[in-house]
């Protein structure tokens, strides 16, 4: 009793619009698959793709190599430009301050009983001399940000 097997259906690259749209299962089968012709429906299959690895050239490979030498150069100046920009802070009356790790920033705002809702201020007006330090303090930090590769902002340490 040797029964025939038959091997498992071969299955389909690409199935035809009408079965993509509805999200059925296409058999694949040209000019027109088996729930096409059930249905009535037009059956049309998209233009194969090529699967392979584009291929770039080696002058368009070297163009980027080039620019990515020009974008690191320019970094590299500027780094070694960036005490200059310190100095030149510090001769403005701006006082650098040291930071002795990684700085941290404590965004939450105060519980809603301290705040001062029903003083009006003016725009632009300070809340006194630790406003005015707080100020000169993010605007030392904002000096020493490095941003790194991957573009975030790093406080560094001086």
């Amino acid at each position: 009793m040797a029964s025939q097997q038959q091997p498992p259906p071969s299955r389909t690259k690409i199935a035809c619009e009408e079965c993509r749209k509805n999200k059925r299962k296409c058999q694949g089968q040209k000019p027109i698959c088996a729930l096409c012709k059930k249905g009535g429906k037009l059956c049309q299959y998209p233009p194969e793709l090529s699967r392979k690895r584009k291929h770039y050239d080696d002058g368009y490979i070297r163009n980027l190599e080039d620019k990515v030498k020009i974008l690191e150069d320019q970094l590299e100046s500027y780094r070694k430009s960036e005490p200059q920009h310190q100095n030149h802070e510090e001769s403005m009356g701006h006082e650098i301050l040291p930071t002795p790790g990684p700085a941290s920033i404590d965004y939450t705002s105060p519980p809603a009983d301290e705040t001062e809702a029903g003083t009006p201020e003016k725009e632009g007006e300070s809340n006194g001399p630790r406003s005015q330090a707080a100020m000169e303090e993010l605007a030392s930090l904002m000096l020493t940000m490095d941003i790194e590769e991957k573009a975030l902002p790093r406080i560094d340490s001086a």
